[in-house]
């Protein structure tokens, strides 16, 4: 009589799939934009959805074309577009 009736499961079931699996699906995204791996990325997220607050501001871990570019002389990643590293201020080419 007072149980949980099939409405009100496919409820509970629709909001813990949109608590979890939506922030791990923007950490995902943000995660292979920035050439990071995916999966872990998602599975964090999922669990903890403040860490894309991180994942958002961690550089990208390698070069990615049309996005990010490693400077020869510091190592570091900037822009594609950018033409004067912004961390040592060397000219790119």
């Amino acid at each position: 009589m007072f149980g949980i009736g099939l409405t009100e499961l496919i409820i509970i079931v629709f909001i813990i799939l949109l608590v979890c699996f939506v922030p791990g699906i923007i950490g995902a995204y943000i995660a292979g934009m920035k050439g990071r791996n995916q999966l872990g990325w998602f599975f964090i997220c999922a669990i903890f959805p403040l860490c894309i607050i991180a994942i958002i501001f961690l550089p990208p871990a390698k070069e990615i074309e049309g996005k990010y570019k490693q400077c020869p002389a510091c190592k570091e990643f900037v822009k594609w577009g950018a033409t004067i590293c912004k961390h040592c201020r060397s000219e790119l080419t």
